[in-house]
């Protein structure tokens, strides 16, 4: 590896370039140490001498102590820092869910899917191509239906009656090919970008030909933000919110869900 040196000076508040020069790599001192030397030789600093051998052999008072003082450090340095990226990667596990707020497409999909497996829904996945529905799961506590079957959607502003329709084809498929009885599940995350605190209204608002489309095919309507809070009320230790209490929730929702309240 070669160095490379750029050797320059200001004149006059003017700055005046000097030299380039491609060196060999050292063979008797470290990168670090010739650099030092070659800067010090160009400044007309005092030459720097590595130390000869036996110069670590020489004892002094408390030297001992000091470096071994350094190694306990050294030890404990790495356990903290061991420490932090742990902690870390608790923080980010947790204030991932606050993507359930104000994300859309795929960012929106995948921390659907991470919120339902936190909520104990763990097999929630794919089982037809990737470009169909968004998630799928087995109910388990409902007998009504076999499926539940999302279709996702965040939007700046608002989501559309053809996004309700999207959800109600998805069940439509399942019954055509014979797959059983699917409970649609949409989810919105309209307006965004507001803040949750603020324009909750707006984020649950739908027309009335909306509701009363989801109301005839018993489509739950979920918003993200509810299963945001959700998530935040198990994090709590509310032992109401289980998968039973969420199935239920779903199963027998014809229009807004609020699986948040429990």
């Amino acid at each position: 590896m070669n160095f490379v040196i750029n050797y320059g000076y200001k004149r006059e508040k003017q700055f005046v370039s000097g030299g380039l020069w491609f060196l060999p790599p050292p063979t008797k001192a470290t990168a670090e140490k010739a650099i030092d030397l070659l800067v010090n030789i160009l400044t007309g600093g005092e030459l720097i001498e590595s130390p000869p051998s036996w110069e670590t052999k020489i004892d002094l008072p408390e030297l001992s102590d000091v470096e071994r003082q350094i190694v306990q450090k050294e030890i404990e340095k790495e356990k903290l820092i061991k420490s932090i990226s742990e902690l870390k990667g608790k923080e980010d596990e947790l204030i991932k869910f606050r993507r359930l707020l104000w994300t859309k497409g795929k960012p929106l999909e995948n921390i659907v899917k991470d919120a339902f497996v936190f909520l104990e829904f763990s097999e929630i996945g794919k089982v037809r191509e990737e470009n169909l529905e968004d998630w799928v799961f087995k109910f388990k506590f409902v007998s009504e239906y076999k499926y539940g079957i999302f279709e996702i959607k965040g939007a700046d502003e608002r989501t559309s009656l053809a996004d309700l329709t999207q959800c109600n084809k998805w069940v439509d498929d399942y019954i055509v090919e014979n797959r059983g009885i699917a409970k649609g599940i949409f989810v919105p995350n309209q307006y965004r970008l507001g803040d949750i605190r603020k324009n909750k209204i707006n984020r649950e608002h739908f027309e009335d030909n909306e509701l009363k489309y989801a109301r005839s095919r018993e489509i739950c309507i979920l918003p993200s933000h509810e299963i945001f809070h959700a998530v935040v009320e198990k994090m709590k230790g509310n032992s109401q919110i289980t998968r039973k209490f969420i199935e239920e929730k779903i199963a027998t929702s014809h229009g807004i869900c609020k699986p948040s309240e429990a």
